[in-house]
């Protein structure tokens, strides 16, 4: 397990039933964490596409314009447990790309970026996703250098 450990917990908003995941996640189990996101992405994905469709039909077209914020909530913790769970696996890339997927990043999605960041070498981007984390909670930089014993200079 990497440090520091992020608890997940569920976001508001979300139609998706994330909670066995989340706790398997809980549980260290990080990879049968990642198959059950998975399973539950692809499902969402057809259902998602079954909507998009029969929404423009019924609408015309109109309908579509609101579909992205609907698609925010459901899939940003989605992503975002999925990111999570690659990181704890130690697969940086991975992570970075799910990160990059969610619209609404928190304090500490930006600061285990950093991290992610970081371990794949690129420092500029670590520090600057860390700035991000701090500019939202001031209290992210005392967290990770607690909990990831003395990451962010300064």
């Amino acid at each position: 397990m990497r440090t520091p450990f992020v608890p997940l917990v569920p976001r508001y908003g979300s139609s998706l039933e994330l909670r066995p995941g989340m706790d398997l996640y809980q549980q260290h189990r990080f990879a049968d964490a990642l198959k059950y996101f998975e399973r539950l992405r692809k499902q969402q994905r057809i259902a998602t596409g079954i909507f998009c469709a029969v929404m423009g039909y019924v609408t015309c077209g109109l309908g579509l314009l609101f579909v992205g914020s609907a698609l925010k909530n459901t899939y940003d913790p989605l992503f975002q447990a999925m990111a999570y769970c690659q990181f704890q696996l130690g697969n940086d890339l991975e992570a970075l790309r799910l990160f990059s997927k969610t619209y609404d990043k928190t304090a500490v999605d930006l600061a285990v970026m950093g991290i992610s960041f970081r371990a794949i070498g690129k420092e500029l981007q670590a520090q600057f996703v860390w700035q991000q984390a701090a500019d939202k909670d001031p209290r992210v930089g005392d967290w990770l250098n607690s909990a990831a014993g003395r990451i962010i200079p300064g």
